[in-house]
């Protein structure tokens, strides 16, 4: 469900931090982690989202390394890490923020 809505990210722009004002680009040159979080009562997901060619390189560091089970922070890596809310209840997504400004 949550894939499906993913067009309404194109609307949103980042309104915190130190990237105001920017937007998600090409989601097909992501990968994503989703955790389930509890916000006043609302049932959300939040959606970490990472480069692939940075998960590449990566890679090529700890070839052990698998996103399905770890989960990748990086400060300051600007439009190729972000994070957004999804409230489940009404698919709708909030507090698009970017990783710095890269």
């Amino acid at each position: 469900m949550l894939e499906s809505n993913f067009f309404k990210l194109d609307t949103l722009a980042a309104r915190t931090c130190c990237a105001i004002g920017f937007r998600v680009g090409n989601l097909d040159k992501y990968g994503f982690q989703y955790a389930g979080v509890v916000i006043k009562g609302r049932k959300c997901i939040y959606l970490n989202a990472f480069s692939l060619s940075f998960l590449d390189e990566l890679k090529k560091i700890d070839q052990h390394l698998d996103p399905a089970k770890v989960p990748l922070a990086v400060c300051d890596g600007g439009p190729s890490f972000w994070g957004v809310l999804y409230d489940t209840e009404s698919k709708e997504f909030s507090q698009l923020s970017f990783n710095g400004r890269g």
